[in-house]
């Protein structure tokens, strides 16, 4: 948000306050101008608002230089939550500092008990998480035992504490699915008190929130570049995992380009600004020929009828040039 009002806006901004306290006006931008910083501001805050829905999912191999490195990213965009496995909560919790939730896995590979994912929850809890993952049973769910798939959701739900629950698959069985599974685990996520259903990326992820109810949301996995997530920041996904370092440069990239809004933005035809600018010519104009017609006789008895004559039509036909775009 400083970079805002630190290029055209910020020298604008000084010039007009010198013209305000020479000559009293109280216009410090043009209409153009204004126009053009409200929508650069509302495109910079449309990016902060969409960063906001991210989750942090580190890499494999957690260092304590990585978790503080992931945890710097969660809290500088003001992400969700930072996802990390159990044996790495306390270390994320600390560099967090409370200001992004710590998202505790529990389950693992989604092969174990449910009474020992049960187990995981209550420690991660107890341990400071402000959100808990869920790894389901992968053969359950490919056998159609969606019977087992309700008990872990149920149970691991409840042993949460209303903390919000997220329901996954690894990744590599996840994208072997179709849509009718996605729909029963959805109709399950959403029945026994998830908070989130998280599906991997791809074309029509976003499809799938059709087959959630109000009480659940879709987050989308493995989001890696800014079109991507721009895509997906418009369909509606509620929430978005992204890595640290993807993170870092998709926040980037959006910034710059939605404050890559020239001053030169042509007005929309019809509008007030557009209106406001053939204003601005036309008085442009018209001081341009009040000018010319004050030349001193002397100049004119020198060169007759040519000097002024001359200099007025140069003047206008430089003022018909001028399109919005160059005011």
């Amino acid at each position: 948000m400083e970079n805002l009002y630190s290029g055209g806006g910020a020298a604008a901004s000084a010039k007009s306050s010198i013209d305000t306290k020479n000559t009293g006006a109280s216009i410090v931008l043009s209409p153009t101008e204004e126009y053009c910083v409200f929508k650069r501001k509302k495109r910079v805050e449309e990016v902060l608002s969409a960063l906001k829905k991210t989750v942090v999912a580190p890499p494999a191999e957690l260092t304590a230089a990585e978790i503080s490195k992931c945890a710097e990213i969660a809290r500088g965009v003001k992400s969700l939550a930072l996802r990390v496995p159990p044996n790495k909560l306390a270390a994320a919790k600390n560099a967090l500092s409370g200001k992004v939730a710590a998202d505790a896995i529990v389950g693992g590979n989604g092969e174990t008990l449910w009474k020992a994912k049960r187990y995981e929850t209550k420690r991660a809890i107890a341990g400071g998480a402000g959100r808990i993952t869920l790894i389901l049973s992968a053969s359950a769910v490919s056998a159609g035992k969606f019977g087992e798939t309700k008990r872990e959701i149920k149970k691991i739900c409840k042993a949460a504490k209303k903390r919000p629950v997220t329901v996954a698959l690894t990744e590599a069985f996840a994208r072997t699915l179709d849509k009718l599974v996605w729909k029963k685990i959805a109709a399950l996520a959403a029945d026994y008190g998830a908070k989130y259903l998280s599906v991997p990326f791809y074309a029509g992820a976003a499809e799938l929130r059709a087959f959630l109810k109000d009480t659940c949301m879709l987050e989308v996995a493995g989001v890696e570049n800014s079109a991507d997530f721009k895509i997906l920041a418009a369909a509606g996904a509620e929430s978005m995992v992204v890595s640290a370092a993807a993170l870092e440069k998709i926040r980037k990239e959006l910034l710059a380009e939605a404050e890559n809004c020239s001053f030169a933005v042509p007005a929309a035809s019809g509008s007030f600004f557009a209106e406001a600018v053939k204003a601005e010519q036309a008085k442009a104009r018209a001081a341009e020929s009040k000018a010319a017609e004050k030349t001193p006789e002397k100049a004119s008895e020198k060169t007759p009828g040519s000097a002024p004559e001359k200099t007025s039509e140069k003047a206008s036909e430089k003022a018909e040039e001028k399109t919005p775009e160059e005011v």
